[in-house]
């Protein structure tokens, strides 16, 4: 046999190496994940779930989902839900990408929670997360039209979209959540005028700023700010 014959019969084993290694792991993200230690410390318990593995084909994208549930039989602090996607493809999507891909999530989580944004409260920025990932964030802020299954109806919600990229793990982070920070309570047997009780905890759990934003991110409670997006 020939070498030319030879290198000609291992290509389409080296094919088959490649496919396999993609398929197979290579191309699994990183599961971003809030640290153990800050989510011990959290204010409220919060509910951890975490999805399986998600194929977009043979070649395309991998995602995983982390979910952090806060669900009180009553509040404050009030319900919340803070969902970290983690995801890694071939050709990697920028932040405009992702915060398209995030703000279409975000509209379907406000169908599915029946809240109507009141758009002037929009508010976004930069910054960086304490694993030194820089980040694209933006909020809204709207109020329920019904009771769900899990903000109750007239409830006040803020919402908050972020996204990066950790190229020591090659993973893009997208992250998704909204928390209660207001209720309407009215005196027992009688609703002639109600008042309105507002409360931060569980919105600055997720946020990290002590003002209750984004922006500053300087609690160390934070669970975005402590996000684990390498190993």
């Amino acid at each position: 046999m020939r070498p030319s014959q030879g290198r000609l019969r291992l290509w389409p084993v080296l094919a088959l190496l490649l496919l396999a290694s993609v398929t197979g792991g290579c191309l699994e993200p990183y599961r971003a994940r809030v640290d153990p230690d800050v989510l011990e410390r959290a204010p409220v318990e919060w509910n951890v779930t975490v999805g399986k593995l998600q194929k977009d084909g043979w070649f395309g994208a991998r995602s995983i989902e982390t979910r952090y549930r806060f669900d009180p039989d009553d509040g404050p602090p009030y319900p919340a839900v803070l969902q970290v996607f983690s995801v890694r493809e071939l050709d990697r999507a920028t932040r405009g990408e992702l915060r398209t891909r995030t703000e279409r999530l975000i509209e379907e989580a406000v169908v599915q929670y029946g809240i109507v944004l009141d758009r002037a409260k929009d508010q976004g920025g930069e910054r960086e997360l304490g694993s030194g990932v820089s980040t694209l964030w933006f909020t809204r802020e709207g109020r329920t039209q019904t009771s769900s299954g899990l903000f109750q109806q007239e409830a006040t919600v803020r919402v908050l979209g972020e996204v990066g990229y950790d190229g020591r793990s090659s993973t893009s982070i997208v992250v998704v959540a909204l928390s209660q920070v207001s209720e309407l309570q009215c005196a027992p047997l009688v609703c002639t005028t109600a008042r309105e009780v507002r409360d931060l905890r569980t919105w600055i759990n997720i946020a990290g700023d002590e003002e209750g934003s984004i922006g500053g991110a300087t609690s160390q409670n934070g669970l975005v700010d402590h996000l684990r997006t390498h190993g």
